[in-house]
């Protein structure tokens, strides 16, 4: 297997070109983000929601299992694998779970917010209402969502 490994590692080397990761030109900053805001928003919700999960489950589960269950590596590392399996299972078939359950588009980031507003009295986006001015409401005002969320 090491030699294997070391044979691709190898012929790697040798195949790739010396600029290759090299930039051509230099990149402005405001170029990585989107003209979109609310691309821009979610990229940064992503990025902490993912940053806080895998720092969770890299670092504060497996203290936590070993040393408050008692928990071994393998078991912990069993554990881990599992849910990260399970966890891409049901993220696969979520879209087939919402398009039963009537969502004829799939979801979008007003699909996202929605259910973030929501408190589930029956009447979506009830609990928090957001301020718009003509200018800057996130929603298009032909929209139900503006309608739903806005002031």
């Amino acid at each position: 297997m090491a030699i294997g490994l070391l044979i691709v590692l190898l012929g790697t080397v040798v195949a790739l070109s010396s600029g290759m990761g090299k930039a051509k030109s230099k990149v402005k900053f405001t170029t990585l983000f989107s003209k979109s805001i609310a691309v821009n928003w979610l990229s940064a919700v992503r990025l902490f929601l993912f940053s806080s999960r895998d720092v969770w489950f890299v670092v504060g589960l497996p203290v936590f299992v070993i040393s408050a269950l008692g928990w071994s590596f393998m078991q912990v590392g069993a554990f881990v694998a599992s849910w990260f399996v399970g966890y891409g299972m049901i993220q696969a078939i979520a879209p087939e779970i919402l398009r039963q359950l009537g969502a004829r588009h799939g979801v979008t980031g007003d699909t996202a917010r929605l259910w973030a507003f929501d408190d589930h009295s029956g009447r979506l986006g009830s609990r928090t209402r957001i301020p718009c001015t003509p200018g800057a409401c996130p929603y298009d005002r032909t929209d139900d969502l503006h309608d739903r969320l806005c002031d």
